[in-house]
């Protein structure tokens, strides 16, 4: 069974490495390209499960090697489904890493995270959030099933109160409003591990968006002083500077 692995493309602009502990996520993201990744139907995908075997596989894996770079929770489902208040996969997969591997980081747009906020502040490890969009009703039509991102952002401002240090997704952009909206919004977070900004792909309704005026607009934000990384995908639409194509952590 695939624990820890090495990511490619352009998950591999997240982190070196990453570890998924469900299949599927029951968020309902239209925009998610998982789905198509995984040959999964969206119906499919929506069902979601974990991944049996996971634990017992990522004990066997730490006994071998131990990653020295970020691992990322997750690329392929969000790690804070709403089962695992009831399961507590996630928090068994932290507990496991706990002390042994170095940088854990976990994206997320659920706002239980909170509840593994002490073994995460304790290992000196990172929370982000994605926030494609700020307006509810974006966020209610692209990503339904979701919280909404005033309340990612005001779990934001708890782990950063708790000490732990924080990133932002902004992937994909769904408009360039959006974009404003969501940075003026988060202005007060320090988000010491950057805010990633990225194109929306596989989607005709992206064919609208002026990317070149996104990629002008998270540049001119870049000069606030938040550390901020431009996708590749993104990237193409201009000239970025070296020091927004930062990779990964730290």
């Amino acid at each position: 069974m695939q624990t820890i692995y090495e990511p490619k493309g352009a998950a591999r602009e997240y982190a070196p490495f990453a570890l998924n502990l469900y299949r599927g996520c029951a968020h309902g993201c239209t925009y998610c390209y998982a789905p198509l990744c995984l040959h999964m139907t969206r119906n499919n995908f929506a069902d979601v499960s974990p991944r049996i075997g996971i634990i017992d596989a990522l004990k066997t894996y730490l006994k071998k090697s131990i990653p020295k770079e970020t691992v990322l929770l997750s690329f392929t489902s969000d790690p804070y489904q709403p089962i695992e208040q009831e399961v507590r996969l996630t928090r068994e997969a932290l507990e496991v890493m706990n002390g042994l591997v170095p940088h854990v980081a976990v994206l997320t747009k659920n706002i239980i995270v909170r509840d593994d906020f002490d073994i995460i502040a304790h290992n000196g490890w990172t929370v982000g959030a994605t926030l494609t969009c700020y307006s509810p009703e974006y966020s209610e039509q692209y990503e339904p099933h979701a919280p909404l991102p005033a309340e990612r952002i005001r779990m934001l401002e708890d782990a950063e109160k708790h000490g732990i240090d924080t990133f932002i997704s902004v992937e994909p952009v769904l408009s360039e409003a959006e974009l404003e909206l969501v940075l003026q919004k988060i202005k007060h977070l320090k988000v010491k591990n950057g805010i990633r900004i990225g194109k929306w792909n596989h989607c005709s309704e992206a064919n609208k968006i002026n990317w070149k005026s996104v990629l002008n607009t998270a540049i001119n934000y870049a000069n606030s002083g938040k550390p901020i990384y431009i996708k590749d995908e993104l990237a193409k639409f201009g000239n970025v500077p070296n020091n927004l194509r930062n990779k990964f952590f730290g």
